[in-house]
């Protein structure tokens, strides 16, 4: 039996220290088993591959497609290109042109807008409309007081207005014109006193057509008087307000 037993004939404190040794190497079988069990499902599970990711990064490609996006799009908007010249390799910038023709004219141009934004929100509150025949029909009487289209298109051209501008201030006359139409009354004596007036500049020559032209005339007279007027009081009570400087 002694032969079968590892400690046989050694002293006490030689088995104490065998048996804690014994202990200490089963203990950290276990601890290793259940670490080990309690890491590998986790690693295992099929959910971890979807929270384990790579990152994906733009390149080159992706950052230059979105630079062609922003200039396609400033394009689209502003009809013209972020760059208008260059000398040598010196850019002249849109931003440069437009720094200039504000400093030039900037108050002018914003009082403009101001002017047609209020306009337009008073003609769409009083419902008033406007069709495209009636815009048409007007364009076609300006027109007519130029000899060709050519010349017509030239002076278009030099006071910088395109055709869709024209129509568009066109429209917004129309409209104040039905708003405010009746408020533009002519009386008879007033037709008299012009045509003594103004009788031999004319272009009527019988009493009929220069009573007819003179009314047309001094209506159109007190309705632009009538339209000035309604434009400054809408001013006077609309809520602008001006930021920096202009």
């Amino acid at each position: 039996m002694n032969e079968c037993w590892p400690m046989a004939g050694k002293s006490y404190q030689d088995v104490d220290r065998f048996t804690k040794v014994v202990y200490d190497t089963q203990m950290a079988v276990k601890r290793s088993l259940r670490t080990r069990t309690k890491i590998e499902p986790v690693m295992d599970a099929p959910h971890m591959e979807s929270e384990v990711k790579p990152v994906r990064r733009w390149g080159w490609m992706g950052w230059a497609g979105v630079a062609i996006l922003v200039i396609t799009f400033y394009w689209w908007k502003t009809n013209t290109w972020p760059i208008v010249a260059m000398i040598g390799f010196r850019p002249i910038t849109r931003f440069e042109v437009n720094k200039t023709l504000y400093s030039q004219g900037g108050k002018t141009v914003v009082d403009n807008l101001v002017t047609e934004r209020l306009v337009d929100s008073e003609i769409g509150k009083t419902r008033t409309t406007v069709s495209a025949a009636e815009v048409d029909e007007r364009v076609a009487t300006v027109r007519s007081n130029f000899a060709t289209d050519e010349e017509f298109q030239t002076a278009l051209t030099d006071r910088g207005l395109t055709m869709d501008e024209v129509k568009k201030q066109i429209k917004m006359q129309i409209g104040m014109e039905k708003i405010l139409g009746d408020k533009a009354t002519v009386s008879a004596e007033e037709v008299t006193k012009f045509i003594t007036e103004m009788g031999s500049l004319m272009t009527a020559s019988d009493a009929a057509g220069q009573k007819i032209e003179a009314e047309k005339i001094l209506k159109n007279q007190k309705l632009q008087g009538e339209i000035t007027t309604w434009i400054e009081s809408l001013r006077t009570k609309a809520k602008i307000w001006w930021i920096g400087k202009i």
